[in-house]
């Protein structure tokens, strides 16, 4: 599902675009009200447009996760992120 932008989870009650309701949508699958919630000024304000959805995807891990705005200590704060450390859920 990752990599296809216009892929939307099928489940739950439908929203006004004709997508359940709520589903992740994008390349980076995020959900509605994440993306509203971190979007970037002066991008596209739908999660099909690539750029856009990476901006508010990336605002979203820097504010959830408290990486630095160079992303150095991205896999420090980030587990999934870091090869050398075990998945575990979220």
């Amino acid at each position: 599902m990752a990599g296809e932008p216009q892929r939307c989870q099928r489940a739950g009650h439908r929203a006004p675009d004709g997508h359940p309701q709520n589903c992740s949508r994008g390349a980076t699958q995020c959900i509605p009200t994440t993306f509203a919630a971190y979007h970037q000024e002066g991008t596209a304000t739908t999660p099909y447009d690539v750029v856009a959805d990476m901006c508010a995807t990336i605002n979203y891990v820097r504010a959830r996760y408290h990486v630095n705005l160079t992303g150095s200590n991205f896999a420090d704060r980030v587990q999934q992120a870091d090869p050398h450390r075990r998945p575990h859920g979220h």
